[in-house]
């Protein structure tokens, strides 16, 4: 099915609804799991989701795939990311050696470096590696999804 938008707006029915489970009013000794793991798990479903795109790259949904959200981010990743229906395809864009950690880009390459920045910061929660950003000239950077 299609979604009307695939973007952070969507996880703003959750939100609430992790604090409230996270309230520490609530027992957690009353049954059940413990509303603190459940936050958590929300928080990182949230943050390790990925948006289905069709050919032409226009979001239609968004899906939980657990293997690709070990795949961390890169300003310069060596693998890229596409679906073919429903199943999440990675691709290298370039060699990569053995033993070299596979990376993608969560964020538009394209954007400018403050565009990114900010939709890194906003969608998952870390900034732009500074070290990396140093040695790259403002293009490199990497970091993991919670």
């Amino acid at each position: 099915s299609t979604a009307a938008a695939v973007n952070d707006d969507d996880n703003q029915d959750i939100k609430p609804a992790a604090a409230a489970i996270a309230d520490p009013a609530v027992d957690p000794l009353a049954g059940g799991p413990d509303p603190r793991d459940v936050a958590r798990l929300l928080s990182r479903f949230s943050s390790n989701n990925h948006t289905v795109c069709d050919e032409e790259l226009k979001p239609i949904g968004i899906g939980c795939y657990p293997a690709a959200a070990m795949i961390n981010h890169s300003c310069v990743p060596n693998c890229a990311q596409t679906f073919v229906g429903k199943r999440a395809v990675f691709r290298c864009i370039r060699d990569v050696a053995v033993g070299e950690e596979l990376t993608i880009s969560y964020v538009e390459l394209a954007a400018p470096r403050a565009e990114r920045r900010a939709g890194l910061l906003a969608h998952y929660h870390f900034d732009i590696d500074a070290e990396a950003d140093a040695i790259g000239g403002g293009l490199v950077g990497s970091g993991a999804a919670a």
